[in-house]
């Protein structure tokens, strides 16, 4: 698991899982941060050293 996503909530079994990572929240500065026009956010997977 990557630690560049910050208190992530991951869904599991998600499509395309290789490539993407979905959240289901996004916590920033206190504040927690809910998708608007989707179910979950989806974030490009990053490789340790990118």
């Amino acid at each position: 698991m990557s630690r560049s996503l910050k208190s992530c909530e991951i869904s599991q079994n998600t499509p395309n899982e290789d490539d993407f990572v979905f959240c289901r929240f996004v916590r920033r500065n206190g504040k927690i941060i809910y998708p608007k026009n989707a179910k979950f956010f989806r974030f490009p997977k990053r490789k340790v050293g990118e």
